[in-house]
């Protein structure tokens, strides 16, 4: 036998390592009657499995209260976190052209172990790219909250808060000249900055009255500004695979001739993008309850937001809940002591998303070709054309539930049902000819979540040296896809049946017979095949499935799969 395939080779040390995990915290907290601070500061190292990987965090907190006058309240939180990471994503843009080591040279479970082990040229060779790939991440994120509140009377508050979040994250990676076929180095540097601003302006008023009648009420508005920002850029064939940056001096391209034609290879390449979306809200909400028995909320917003169209930016959002405390009734009381606690609750809620892509309703563009050296700006065909009635995508969620206790809380059971159907989701649409883009974002589905709920908990034991308590919850949902713009079932979606659906074509026994099947035929071509068609080498014989041909068209295939039944678990959870 060749040596060179005498082993046992265990190929799991190649990739993965014991790693240890630190986390250590210290906090210190002090004041006075007006005033109380608070300051923290962590360390979080985590060592990757992964040769290679790593993860280190550093925070630092602090938070501080005054009142300097009576009534008069001010609140100050700082949050600043800094991150490495050995490996990881990008800075939020697409330039990154790095492969992706972490799969590389392959899968330990499907390496043969008779190849050569630690030492040999072969495992020297496999790791080539996880020692020459040099990669850093990090990432800077900075969170503050200011707060001032003031009490205008007894019960009645006013209270504006400003906070900010804002986040760098930065990318650098080296892929040495050896790694690439052309013998080229590459450097990509990349920054993703994000930015969010919230201003929450609240009044709130709570009163009691006779000791039986609470209520409250809340009303306010806010203002949300987010701004994201990417730079990134790369460049290739540095003069030394030591040089892990992109300094100046680099060669910008490089000619290259074959078969009688020049091409151009550019070497260094820069793209950056900034977008911006705010969102103004007024909300409001009342509440009462008499004696903690009856209880009624309702609550009321409307949401402005810069991703829709001139016409829908505005969006209202409604809701109510009801319950009702009957184990405080008197004839329960009286009638049912093992009874502690039991609760019926019911409500309904509007709400609604609005869009991950800022400038959707207002038309894409992007980059052209250049004409004459300049530069040009050119509409996207495919899914670009602008649309001034992108709305909020609406959903309506209807709740209803159980609380139940039993035998002094010894025993409880927790039961919820809710229906959701969102309507006005956004899909690209397929646009009719003559027209020059060929499908355009509106808002063109409906769908439907459905589910059940149910909770069971219970102590076992006790007592004031011995706790056990076990809890067991089950679970069950159930999706549908309501509605398209075409009335009709779309993109692999049945309408009335799950998203999550699973498909598959109807048999009736076996092919006893080819007689038994029908031929399609392609004169052209010169062949025949029996059922499946299209495919002169693919087609059923006897002893293979008889494929039901649902849509009648004379072929079995993929356009003739049923729905199955749905792929969504039932769930239990045994604590």
């Amino acid at each position: 036998m060749n040596p060179f395939y005498n082993n046992a080779t265990n190929f799991f040390p190649m990739y993965y390592e014991t790693a240890k995990i630190t986390n250590a915290n210290i906090q210190a907290y002090g004041g006075s009657e007006r005033m109380q601070y608070g300051l923290g500061l962590g360390y979080y190292d985590e060592g990757g499995i992964l040769k290679g990987t790593g993860y280190k965090r550093v925070d630092l907190n602090a938070s501080m209260n005054v009142v300097p006058v009576r009534r008069f309240n001010v609140d100050l939180r700082f949050n600043a976190t800094l991150v490495n990471r050995k490996r990881g994503t990008n800075g939020g843009g697409s330039l990154s052209k790095a492969p992706s080591i972490e799969t590389v040279p392959g899968d330990p479970f499907t390496l043969s172990t008779l190849l050569p082990g630690e030492g040999s040229a072969a495992w020297e060779a496999a790791l080539e790219n996880l020692r020459g790939t040099k990669e850093a991440n990090r990432n800077v994120r900075l969170r503050t909250n200011f707060r001032l509140g003031y009490q205008v009377i007894e019960g009645l508050d006013i209270t504006t808060s400003l906070s900010a979040d804002y986040s760098v994250a930065r990318r650098n990676y080296f892929q040495p000249s050896y790694l690439n076929t052309d013998g080229w180095s590459q450097s990509v540097g990349e920054t993703g900055i994000n930015l969010m601003v919230l201003n929450e302006n609240v009044l709130s008023y709570k009163k009691v009255v006779n000791e039986d009648h609470n209520i409250s009420f809340m009303a306010g508005l806010s203002y949300q500004y987010d701004q994201m920002e990417y730079n990134g850029g790369y460049a290739m064939n540095s003069p030394s695979d030591k040089v892990y940056y992109a300094p100046s001096g680099l060669p910008s391209y490089e000619m290259q001739s074959a078969q009688g034609s020049t091409n151009i290879i550019l070497f260094k390449h820069y793209q950056s993008d900034m977008q911006e979306k705010s969102l103004v809200s007024y909300f409001g909400r009342i509440e009462y309850n008499f004696r903690e028995k009856y209880l009624f909320t309702f609550a009321w917003r409307r949401d402005g937001s810069s991703t829709f169209g001139a016409g829908n930016r505005w969006g209202n959002f409604p809701s109510v809940a009801a319950g009702w405390s009957f184990a405080e009734e008197p004839f329960i009381k009286d009638n049912i002591g093992w009874l502690s606690f039991g609760k019926i609750r019911a409500s309904w809620g509007r709400s609604g998303m609005h869009f991950d892509y800022p400038y959707l309703a207002l038309g894409v563009v992007e980059n052209g070709p250049n004409y004459e050296g300049n530069g040009t700006m050119s509409p996207v065909f495919y899914n670009g054309l602008y649309n001034e009635e992108l709305s909020w995508e609406n959903t309506d969620q209807y709740d209803i539930g159980v609380d139940l206790d039993f035998l002094n809380y010894r025993l409880g059971i927790v039961m919820d049902y809710y229906y959701r159907y969102t309507d006005d989701l956004l899909m690209d649409v397929p646009l009719s000819g003559p027209n020059m883009y060929t499908r355009q974002w509106r808002n063109a589905a409906a769908i439907s979540n459905e589910g059940l709920e149910i909770l069971v908990k219970g102590d076992i034991i006790s007592k004031p040296d011995l706790f056990w308590r076990v809890s067991v919850n089950w679970a069950k949902n159930w999706n549908r896809f309501r509605k398209s713009y075409s009335g009709f079932d779309e993109r692999g979606w049945v309408i009335g049946k799950p998203l999550n659906g699973v498909y598959a074509m109807l048999t009736d026994g076996y092919v006893n017979y080819q007689d038994e099947l029908p031929i399609e035929y392609n004169n052209s071509d010169g062949w025949k095949s029996y059922m499946y068609g299209g495919t002169p080498d693919l087609y059923y014989t006897p002893g293979d499935y008889k494929y039901v041909d649902v849509n009648g068209d004379g072929v079995a295939d993929y356009n003739d799969e049923v729905y199955m039944g749905s792929a969504l678990p039932f769930a239990v959870v045994v604590s």
